[in-house]
């Protein structure tokens, strides 16, 4: 009776790890690490719809930003967006949100996420994001 019950406890408890992030709805920002320069911001709506912005020294965008949808694949944050941007009418952002949780967003510190944003290249960037409501 003892394994049998242990083997249920076990198995509730890989249920609970091995379960999809998700993110909570409001708006975000995000810094990059290394220069502080990059700035992002994001609202996700309930919807599965988000808004996007996007600025660097060298870039920035119409302030309507671009608007499109997202989904949470295991750890990953994944948004496709259409942008009111000439030459970047599309753009694909990918977010892991291994370490995002309550806590972490709302901390001083933030969370500590790669981000890849394909406008600003094909490797990782990190940043730190952070609940702004």
């Amino acid at each position: 009776m003892k394994s049998l019950l242990l083997g249920l406890v076990l198995l509730a408890s890989i249920q609970v790890w091995s379960a999809p992030k998700e993110i909570e709805m409001g708006h975000y920002t995000a810094v990059d690490v290394e220069t502080g320069e990059v700035t992002a911001t994001l609202e996700v709506r309930p919807n599965k719809t988000l808004n996007f912005n996007v600025s660097a020294p060298d870039f920035s965008m119409p302030e309507q930003g671009c608007e499109g949808t997202y989904e949470v694949v295991e750890n990953n944050f994944i948004a496709d967006l259409e942008c009111p941007i000439l030459f970047f009418s599309q753009v694909h952002v990918e977010i892991d949100i291994t370490t995002v949780n309550p806590q972490s967003i709302r901390s001083q510190e933030g969370a500590l996420v790669p981000v890849i944003i394909d406008l600003l290249g094909d490797e990782p960037t990190m940043f730190i994001l952070k609940k702004a409501d």
